[in-house]
Formats: structure tokens, C-alpha cells, sequence
């Protein structure tokens, strides 16, 4: 019965530690979960926003001198990320540990949720995106997924869990600015 138990344990642990490309999960070395980034040109240049980093560190940006932007086709090394964090503000607002490994757990389902295709949201109003990074040890990248954006162009992962880390990524945005 001892045996049994052990290799049930077992063969559980190495299921669990067999995740998938896709999967994103508190990982050694991965320094940033989420980014919401807004971006507009129609009025002077803007470009602020937000990382959300492994401690639940809100850290803002604001036209910063340097920093390394990303679109859902392009992937960051962990050096770029680290240039990145270095021009941030580390803001009073944080996220709990439970929160932040609730909203993990979602982005795993939402890593594999579909695009919408793009639709005119309207003029001059920028743009908002919202991204979730799956971290690739191997390699030392940080894959950003899209999850939503908003503004002159509208496009959104039609995944469940990629909605709900959206409105809860838009609402930790109302707070922060």
C-alpha cells in the first residue's frame, strides 16, 4: 500500500512538472507576468504604463528613455526585460500573492485562445494593450501573449480566462492612473 502511495505521488509530480510549451507558471528567472501599455500619437507622443512584476510590484512607466516594446509577434530576452524593469517606478499599489497566481493559473488556458480579427474602434484614441509574458527558460525570452486591446484598433483573445485577466489588468489600470 506504501509502494502505491509513493508511486502515485510519483507519477502525480512528474505530471504536473511535464507542462507544456504553452503554459505559463512561476518560473526561475521570470521577472514579469503582465504588461498593460498605452500608446498615442494623434496629440504629442504618449506612451505609459505598467508591469506587473513575480512580487506583485506594480512598476509604472511614463515616456521612458529607453525601453523595449513589444507586439504579439515579437519576443524579449531577459536582458531587454531587465533594461525594461530598470525604467520603471515602482508604484504603491500591489498586486497579493493570490491574486497574482490565480491570474498565472487563467493564462494558461489563454495562451491558447484565438485573436479576433481587428476592428476600427475609432479615431485618435490610441492604443491599450494588455499582455500576459510565458517565460522560455531555455532560450531566456519572454513571449508576450496578447490578451486584449483597445482603442483605434479593438482585438481581443476570445478565451474566457484572456477576458478575465483583462477586465482585472483594465481595472488595476483605473487605479494607477
Amino acid at each position: 500500500m506504501k509502494t502505491m502511495l509513493s508511486l502515485l505521488v510519483l507519477t502525480l509530480t512528474l505530471f504536473a512538472s511535464a507542462c507544456s510549451d504553452d503554459t505559463v507558471q512561476m518560473a526561475d528567472g521570470q521577472d514579469v507576468y503582465f504588461e498593460v501599455s498605452y500608446m498615442n500619437m494623434a496629440w504629442g507622443k504618449q506612451f505609459k504604463g505598467f508591469l506587473i512584476d513575480k512580487d506583485g510590484k506594480i512598476r509604472t512607466y511614463d515616456k521612458p528613455a529607453k525601453w523595449n516594446s513589444v507586439t504579439e509577434k515579437t519576443e524579449l530576452s531577459a536582458a531587454q526585460m531587465k533594461e525594461n524593469v530598470a525604467n520603471t517606478v515602482v508604484s504603491d499599489k500591489v498586486v497579493s500573492a493570490t491574486e497574482l497566481k490565480e491570474n498565472i493559473a487563467k493564462a494558461n488556458d489563454a495562451v491558447s485562445g484565438t485573436l479576433s480579427k481587428p476592428t476600427s474602434g475609432g479615431a485618435d484614441r490610441g492604443t491599450t494593450s494588455y499582455y500576459v509574458y510565458r517565460f522560455d527558460a531555455a532560450k531566456l525570452t519572454y513571449v508576450p501573449i496578447l490578451l486584449s486591446q483597445t482603442g483605434d484598433w479593438e482585438i481581443a483573445n476570445q478565451n474566457k480566462s484572456a477576458v478575465e485577466i483583462s477586465a482585472w489588468l483594465s481595472a488595476i489600470l483605473a487605479k494607477v492612473y
